[in-house]
């Protein structure tokens, strides 16, 4: 008797454990699927980029964000020899946030930072900081 109510406590903690991992397996397949959902690499978004000042706020420049490859970069940061950098993604709320810092010399760099919704980009700042002058700017997708 002892023993057969050893093997049923047996079975059933084995069955309890797979039970479990099936669990958490579907759990992880689900995870990496929304995140597949909102995956910034092969994406391009054109855009208007400006300072973000009042006074010059109108003059905007035509821009397209590329991630590739694990890589940020801009039309415009490469022509002006920033080279592709690569970006961090945070999920939150069913958007993924991104940030980079793009490096052309020791006191020249810049930061962006933005919000993918799975279709766009929106809030998207990008702050150059320059011999110690920083400006600040915002990318508009079309």
């Amino acid at each position: 008797m002892v023993q057969k109510k050893k093997n049923t406590v047996q079975s059933l903690n084995r069955i309890a454990t797979i039970i479990l991992l099936s669990i958490v397996s579907l759990a992880a397949v689900n995870a990496g699927t929304n995140f597949d959902e909102y995956h910034l690499d092969g994406k391009s978004f054109e855009g208007k980029i400006y300072w973000d000042k009042p006074l010059i706020r109108w003059l905007r420049f035509t821009d397209t964000i590329e991630f590739k490859d694990g890589t940020v970069s801009s039309k415009l940061s490469v022509k002006s020899g920033y080279k592709p950098s690569q970006y961090h993604i945070e999920k939150s709320n069913g958007t993924l946030i991104f940030s980079a810092r793009a490096v052309r010399g020791e006191m020249d760099y810049y930061d962006w930072s933005g919000i993918f919704d799975g279709k766009s980009l929106r809030d998207v700042k990008m702050i150059w900081t320059n011999d110690g002058a920083v400006r600040h700017f915002v990318f508009d997708q079309k």
